[in-house]
């Protein structure tokens, strides 16, 4: 009995294994997957009127290491809604936040289905799952990052309903075909998968993906950089300090960063090791310590890592640096801060406000503060260095002695001006008792300021508009030649009445007339005149304030015999 019984579990152990240890060895080919994955046709839906606003979703969009480039696989099951026939001018979507650079067009290259197996690839890649294809704009610059990147991707994420429960639904595809760079653990809070570079792709092969999102929110952008005029804020800036605020509670909750600060207050100097020195911080340090019973704290790219950096600044009470890329750590100071910007002899603070106009967003709670150095003998010039650094000894003496002679750099456009160059790599000895009388100032205005916040600081970014009036009645006047209306004001008065007078536009037509009359009135009862030839009249009453129409209410108000 005992070898029957072993025999039996001899043939049990192999109907299971043996199948197992083959699937095992048989994985699915990444050809079979293609083949299996259908529809095989690309299909596209793209809302928006033009590659600047236009967003994209794709099915089955493949990339080709032959074209270098997307193709769109055409077919019986392929689907194109809102891709419009002249896509190449300038292009279908832009793959940035900074709108319509040519340098940032995506464009794809149309193929039947028909042909994709003679197309010279060696292997057949296919991405399952849900994918977001852009471009990082300067994935080395801090700035650059967060404005032009991670607030763009964050609020597309949101817009298309691809975060759930604070965890991205997408895999981030950065298009541009850059190296990670020391900023990939910020893009990786905002991607489901490591995000998969261009650099990554395989070669010699097709390379297609389940589902592709492309095209980037701009409603986060507030600065454009002066490529066909003088940088400066875009018109019209969407951004709130509460979707800022929404930014950063994200990021801290994904770095697990406290949500506490110390009982000592503090402030934090920006530090730089190479170039845009402060030739005196120890003193500045010191002097704004002693002056203002103030902690200073310095860090700088060179020594700290860029959350460790977010997670002092969140709590700081002060923060001053010289112009350039570490400043927006500024949009994670908290309410009742001071940001202070220091600009190097000949720079206009006027002409470069990325940073003023980010914490001067109504609700950031933020007093910014500038200083510009007027004296020529506080500062050290650097002509020796690369023309990327500021160097100018390779222009004709002509051109050099015109920058030297200059004391203020003319508004230019981006990006490789010699002038703006020379002077932005300058080192700089601050006026240390100038600096301490702007704090002086900023802080009596801070203590000025509400310490409470709502929602509805700047509610014109709300686009707030007055619901339906209610109530509509009508009564005819005892000598019949004349009609009352009544009606009440709209349910969300009590809101709306805080920012604007209200009107209301009330309609009047006959039955059976052709002509409408229209009123303008300030209380809720009107008195129609002219009321013979009649038996009712058509009304209809909407409400105006803050520059918008409410909806329109009506009645038909009949005559009495």
């Amino acid at each position: 009995m005992m070898g029957g019984n072993r025999f039996c579990f001899f043939i049990i152990a192999a109907v299971i294994v043996v199948p197992s240890i083959w699937l095992w060895f048989r994985q699915e080919t990444p050809q079979e997957e293609y083949n299996r994955a259908g529809p095989n046709s690309t299909r596209g839906w793209c809302s928006g009127t033009d590659n600047t606003d236009r967003f994209c979703r794709f099915e089955n969009l493949c990339f080709s290491s032959a074209y270098d480039n997307f193709i769109f696989f055409h077919g019986e099951e392929s689907i194109l809604e809102g891709i419009p026939p002249n896509r190449f001018e300038p292009a279908l979507v832009d793959l940035s936040s900074v709108a319509d650079h040519n340098t940032q067009y995506f464009h794809y290259i149309d193929e039947g289905i028909e042909r994709k197996d003679e197309i010279p690839h060696k292997e057949y890649h296919y991405k399952r799952g849900k994918y977001l294809l852009f471009n990082r704009f300067n994935p080395d610059n801090m700035m650059h990052v967060f404005h032009d990147d991670l607030l763009p991707i964050f609020f597309t994420l949101l817009r298309q309903g691809l975060l759930k429960d604070d965890n991205s639904l997408v895999t981030l595809v950065p298009f541009e075909g850059r190296l990670e760079g020391e900023f990939r653990d910020l893009y990786q809070i905002l991607s489901k998968e490591r995000y998969f570079l261009r650099t990554e792709f395989p070669q010699e092969s097709l390379l297609c993906f389940q589902e592709m999102y492309i095209g980037l929110s701009k409603m986060s952008v507030w600065y454009h950089y002066g490529f066909r005029s003088p940088q400066g804020p875009v018109p019209d800036i969407e951004l709130t300090s509460f979707q800022v605020e929404h930014f950063r509670y994200y990021f801290r909750r994904k770095f697990d960063l406290p949500h506490t600060c110390p009982s000592q207050a503090y402030g934090v100097l920006l530090t730089r090791e190479l170039n845009r020195l402060i030739l005196n911080e120890a003193d500045l340090a010191m002097t704004i310590s002693n002056v203002f019973n103030l902690k200073m704290l310095s860090m700088g790219s060179e020594s700290h890592g860029i959350v460790d950096m977010i997670n002092v600044v969140s709590c700081a009470k002060l923060l001053i640096g010289v112009h350039g890329s570490l400043l927006i750590l500024s949009m994670f100071l908290p309410h009742s801060s001071i940001l202070v910007e220091i600009f190097p002899y000949a720079i206009n603070p006027d002409h470069y406000t990325p940073y003023k106009t980010l914490v001067s967003l109504p609700g950031m709670g933020i007093e910014y503060v500038s200083w510009r150095n007027m004296d020529p003998e506080g500062t050290v010039t650097h002509p020796g260095n690369g023309p990327e650094y500021g160097g100018i000894n390779h222009l004709d003496k002509t051109d050099q002695e015109l920058i030297l002679g200059s004391s203020e750099v003319p508004r230019h456009l981006c990006c490789q001006d010699p002038q703006w160059l020379f002077r932005i790599y300058q080192d700089t000895i601050v006026n240390v008792s100038a600096i301490g009388n702007l704090l002086t100032k900023a802080m009596l205005k801070l203590s000025q300021h509400s310490g409470h916040f709502s929602w509805d600081i700047d509610s014109t970014k709300h686009h707030l508009a007055p619901g339906f009036v209610s109530n509509i009645t009508c009564s005819q006047a005892k000598n019949k030649s004349m009609l009352n209306v009544f009606w009440s004001r709209p349910l969300n008065i009590n809101l709306i009445g805080k920012y604007s007078d209200i009107q209301f536009e009330v309609l009047v037509q006959g039955q059976g007339s052709t002509v409408l009359d229209r009123f303008i009135v300030n209380n809720t009862a009107m008195e129609i005149h002219e009321t013979s030839g009649y038996d009712s009249f058509l009304v209809w009453i909407r409400t105006i304030a803050m520059g918008t129409n409410g909806p329109q209410s009506s009645i038909e108000c009949k005559l009495l015999s």
